[in-house]
């Protein structure tokens, strides 16, 4: 496991944490000043675009659970979503 596997939560968490005091807070900025608050820096640029990439997917798979977040005793007929026929 690298160190973007490790890293990709806490600064998913980050961001979202950053992003409800400033609204125009990129995910690559959110990583360099994550990076600098705890005195860690990458140099290379591969690593640190998989990183970003890894972060993006992290908080794209957040809002996706929140969106489709339903309880277990739960019909699939009561979810918005899933009982959509024309999905």
């Amino acid at each position: 496991m690298g160190y973007e596997e490790i890293l990709k939560s806490r600064i998913a968490d980050y961001y979202e944490q950053s992003s409800r005091v400033e609204v125009s807070l990129s995910i690559r900025e959110a990583i360099h000043r994550f990076l600098s608050e705890h005195s860690m820096r990458i140099c290379d640029e591969d690593r640190l675009f998989a990183l970003e990439y890894r972060v993006r997917a992290e908080i794209q798979n957040r809002v996706l659970a929140s969106h489709l977040k339903w309880t277990p005793q739960a019909s699939p007929s009561s979810h918005p979503v899933l009982s959509n026929p024309y999905l």
